[in-house]
């Protein structure tokens, strides 16, 4: 068994295609190889480096979902930088050793059997082939770029599908390794009414549709997982389908090969199957990078939905009344800010440790002048959120009490 290693040379401007640009997917075509596969045989992994005379150079690399899923290749990905970084010194850390034990994985349903019947059975009792399936839109967002993508397209569909993969390894019982190299994933396929998504509060309504389907987790992650796959087989022809692909979590820009972090990342798959890419920022302050691949009126027409949301707007009176908050996060939510607020604490001051511990308390007294209010992580460091307003005496007597007494109400609810 091998995988192949191509190196190849570029001319076209290594600094045009590794910009923030909007830039023609077809010209990095050529920057990642090809997995030729027969009825019979299939190649895995194949990889290439490209370089650009006095510029710099691309790593590129086709793999076959049959074996691994995203979080593999990624771990894989990170080996290989860590390796050539260290040299002779190439011992990979537990994080970066891939666990192999199939057996590890308890499988009384026998969900193997129902995945692998149903992709043999997919278009027709014959089909044997080992032919890489190029799917429109494969399992792998957030509610703002789904939602802007649906206008954009202007779609006329009653219903939209978003898929998401979920990664297993955590969720299973008992859980396994994260570490665990192969496929360990499954879906979720969130279904939405157009209309909804199309109007004012329509992020929010997604947002409340793929938090259903995350919450829907809790009840078990492998629950339904046996008509999964025919469930996705049934809605790829579907005009109104999205999907998710990669994750912020596969951290590609702390791929150090030993020069440094890489100057852009593309996926260049989505370009045939229609899905849309999440992956982590090169400046690594927690932000996200969204990869879309559309038509160029397209592009300038979702561009201008994107920008467009960036400012709250919402009616005081609806605000004050019963089911105000609820108003407030739908007006928010349209701005995509439900995918944001992770990293809107994500400064971890709490963190700042000069060699005696936790700081006691983080105040970010700038609020005093400004009117803002913050959100920060929280002491205790269990995944709370700090939050900071600055109001006179009466006000915050009164605020504390609202907040409190919200609290309670929504408590309740959820009982």
């Amino acid at each position: 068994d091998t995988v192949s290693l191509t190196v190849a040379e570029s001319e076209a401007n290594f600094y045009h295609l590794s910009g923030s640009i909007f830039r023609e997917a077809e010209k990095f075509r050529h920057l990642v190889p090809s997995l030729p596969a027969s009825k019979t045989t299939v190649p895995v992994l194949a990889l290439q480096v490209t370089l650009f005379p006095d510029a710099g150079l691309s790593i590129g690399y086709a793999a076959h979902h049959a074996v691994f899923d995203g979080k593999s290749i990624s771990m894989f990905m990170h080996s290989w930088a860590s390796i050539c970084r260290h040299g002779d010194d190439s011992t990979l850390t537990t994080e970066l050793t891939p666990f192999y034990d199939r057996t590890v994985i308890n499988d009384p349903s026998d969900i193997e059997k129902a995945y692998l019947d149903g992709w043999l059975a997919h278009n027709g009792p014959n089909n044997r082939s080992l032919e890489i399936w190029d799917v429109k839109a494969p399992p792998d967002t957030i509610a703002y770029t789904w939602v802007c993508l649906i206008k954009t397209r202007r779609l006329a569909t009653q219903k939209v599908q978003l898929v998401i993969g979920v990664d297993c390894r955590a969720r299973l019982e008992p859980p396994i390794p994260s570490t665990y190299f192969g496929n360990c994933i499954t879906g979720r396929i969130i279904v939405a009414d157009t209309n909804k998504l199309m109007e004012d509060y329509g992020v929010a309504e997604a947002a409340r549709e793929i938090g259903e389907a995350i919450r829907g987790l809790d009840d078990g992650v492998l629950n339904g997982a046996e008509e999964m796959i025919s469930c996705v087989l049934s809605v790829l022809q579907e005009e109104g389908l999205f999907s998710l692909a990669a994750s912020p979590r596969f951290e590609f820009y702390n791929t150090d090969f030993g020069w440094g972090r890489p100057t852009k990342v593309e996926l260049v798959s989505i370009e045939r199957s229609g899905a849309f890419s999440l992956s982590d920022s090169r400046d690594g302050n927690g932000g996200i990078e969204i990869g879309v691949v559309l038509k160029k009126h397209e592009t300038e027409a979702f561009a201008s939905l994107f920008a467009s949301g960036c400012i709250v707007d919402a009616d005081t009176n609806k605000c004050m009344e019963e089911d105000g908050v609820a108003i407030a996060a739908w007006a928010i939510g349209e701005v995509g800010w439900f995918g944001e607020y992770r990293r809107l604490t994500r400064f971890e001051l709490y963190k700042t440790d000069f060699g005696w511990g936790r700081p006691s308390k983080v105040e970010m007294v700038s609020i005093d002048k400004s009117g803002a209010f913050y959100l920060s992580d929280s002491r205790d460091g269990n995944g709370g959120i700090e939050i900071g307003v600055v109001l006179r005496k009466h006000e915050t007597e009164a605020f504390a009490s609202m907040f409190a007494s919200g609290l309670e109400y929504h408590q309740v609810r959820e009982n």
